[in-house]
C-alpha cells in the first residue's frame, strides 16, 4: 500500500482519462498547478471505506458540468441543472471505481458510497479526515474542473 501511496496523482490522472474518454467523448487537458481559484457551482462526492479510507471530489461550474451532461447524453443542448448533477455525479462515481479497480491487486477491501452533490456559490468542503489530500486540475472546454483525493493516513 505505501507504493501505492506516491503515486495518487498518476491514478487519479489515468481514471479522469479513462472516463471522459468513455463516458464523456472529449478529454480534459491536465493542469501543471493546481487552481486554487476554481469558483464551483457543483461539487460531487464519493467516500471511500476500508483500505484505503477518504474522499473524492470532483468541482467544476455549473455550465461545465452541464456541458459534460450534454456530451454523456448526445445532446447538441448543454444539459439541465438536474442533468448536470446527475452527469457529476456519475463522473464523481465512475473515477473512484476506477481508483478502486486500480488497487483490487493490491487490496479488495475497498468500498465506494454513492455519490452526494453539493451545489451553490459559496461553499466550502471540510472532511473531518486526517491524512494525505491529492489535488489535479483538468481543462475541459475552456473550463476548470478539480478533482481532490483525501486518502486517511
Amino acid at each position: 500500500m505505501e507504493q501505492c501511496m506516491g503515486k495518487w496523482t498518476e491514478k487519479i490522472s489515468q481514471a479522469v482519462s479513462d472516463v471522459f474518454s468513455s463516458m464523456v467523448g472529449h478529454q480534459p487537458e491536465q493542469l501543471d498547478s493546481i487552481a486554487d481559484h476554481v469558483q464551483p457551482g457543483l461539487t460531487a462526492i464519493v467516500g471511500l471505506t476500508g483500505e484505503p479510507a477518504g474522499i473524492l471530489s470532483v468541482s467544476c461550474e455549473l455550465a461545465t458540468a452541464s456541458r459534460i451532461a450534454a456530451l454523456m447524453l448526445g445532446s447538441e443542448i448543454d444539459g439541465s441543472e438536474e442533468d448536470a448533477r446527475d452527469a457529476l455525479g456519475e463522473v464523481c462515481n465512475m473515477v473512484a471505481g476506477s481508483l478502486k479497480s486500480s488497487l483490487s491487486k493490491q487490496d479488495d477491501r475497498c468500498r465506494i458510497s454513492i455519490p452526494t452533490v453539493v451545489s451553490g456559490t459559496h461553499y466550502h468542503i471540510k472532511s473531518m479526515l486526517y491524512g494525505e489530500k491529492h489535488s489535479v486540475t483538468f481543462r475541459f472546454e475552456g473550463h476548470l474542473i478539480l478533482i481532490d483525493l483525501q486518502i486517511e493516513s
